[in-house]
């Protein structure tokens, strides 16, 4: 498994959601906030950590998936934050029901374990209230040694 195959497979967990389809969610593509929609979701990678288990080679390896939630900036913080408290919610719900990512190749266990505080942020056309969830992802891998 890659760190691409781990956000892959949490994208088609969030998507489970009706709330978020192809047009309001994506793999680090911030297009998605000019196309009008009423909130949106953007991966982009966090950190990682690999170990080794057991001899030859078996590994660990821990990813670690930003969860970009945008709701848009209103004149009601009430409106906004009901809204990111919502989606927040919804979001580790369904990663919760999926742990290993609707059995996603490696994976192990997938778990948001945080969050940052809500925060202002200014796109091009839109003003937005922006929260990171931190999703930690723990794949085991078994390497063949070459030499």
């Amino acid at each position: 498994m890659s760190y691409a195959t781990a956000e892959a497979g949490l994208l088609t967990i969030i998507r489970k959601l009706a709330a978020f389809t192809t047009t309001n969610s994506s793999q680090g593509d911030y297009r998605i906030l000019a196309k009008g929609v009423a909130k949106a979701v953007v991966l982009t990678p966090g950190g990682f950590s690999r170990e080794v288990t057991a001899a030859p080679r078996r590994l660990r390896q821990a990813w670690i998936i930003d969860i970009e939630i945008f709701i848009p900036w209103t004149d009601q913080i009430s409106t906004i934050s009901a809204a990111v408290k919502s989606v927040r919610q919804n979001i580790m719900d369904e990663v919760d029901k999926y742990p290993t990512l609707d059995s996603t190749s490696g994976v192990i266990n997938a778990f948001i374990s945080g969050g940052s505080q809500p925060e202002l942020w200014r796109g091009e056309n839109r003003r937005w209230w922006v929260q990171t969830l931190r999703c930690d992802i723990e794949e085991r891998s078994t390497v063949t040694i070459a030499e």
